[in-house]
């Protein structure tokens, strides 16, 4: 098979780590980026050859992504890509603006003036710079430490991988990376305003537009 795989796919394969951790993360970032189409059959086969490792590790990576219901496993068929659908995208989407939004009034609390205003900082650094997307960076994971809220930290940061996969389809879109970039920084102005409503409710304006620019791209009604 000749495998047509991303710079990262690359990396998680000639990575030495244990075997069952390199299937999942290997599959994972196919499926998450589109490599692994949906409906498309895992052949284990492959996999074990491309990445050196037994069927024992495999299948125990196959059976964690079956709990996390971004594969399906059959008697007849074995594994088949059930992807991330329109239906995961808007419930994450719902998800994450339930969360950030509260996020958002902590880290108006917790969060220093010293600690925002590097913040701008940063932003306006890597705006400068024209990072490519996958140097990844996000902006809300950086108010994520600043909230310093252990909890809230376990239940996004599970949410992480597909944050950033999102934030990567979504400024795809023309423009949205530009329109994202000034939205961030009139959040974090707010904030540093000590605006906590009106840092809320542009939060929750971001949220939505990243959202309508991601249906916009993957065309989902």
């Amino acid at each position: 098979m000749d495998w047509q795989i991303s710079p990262k796919m690359k990396q998680i394969a000639e990575k030495t780590s244990p075997p069952s951790a390199k299937c999942y993360a290997f599959l994972k970032e196919g499926i998450l980026t589109g490599y692994f189409k949906r409906g498309q059959h895992i052949v284990e086969r492959d996999i074990i050859a491309l990445l050196l490792v037994s069927r024992t590790p495999l299948r125990e990576a196959l059976r964690k992504l079956e709990n996390e219901n971004l594969i399906e496993h059959s008697q007849n068929k074995g594994c088949t890509v059930i992807g991330f659908t329109g239906q995961d995208i808007t419930e994450l989407f719902e998800m994450r603006k339930v969360l950030e939004c509260f996020m958002i009034r902590v880290v108006a609390k917790t969060a220093s003036k010293k600690e925002l205003a590097a913040l701008r900082e940063e932003l306006l650094l890597r705006e400068e710079s024209h990072s490519s997307e996958r140097e990844y960076w996000s902006f809300h994971l950086q108010l994520l430490k600043l909230s310093r809220h252990r909890r809230l930290g376990i239940v996004l940061g599970q949410l992480e991988e597909y944050i950033e996969r999102i934030h990567v389809l979504s400024f795809a879109r023309q423009g949205r990376k530009e329109q994202a970039f000034s939205e961030h920084l009139g959040i974090t102005d707010a904030l540093l305003a000590g605006e906590a409503d009106n840092a809320e409710r542009m939060l929750g304006e971001h949220l939505d537009r990243s959202y309508e620019a991601l249906k916009g791209i993957l065309a989902i009604v």
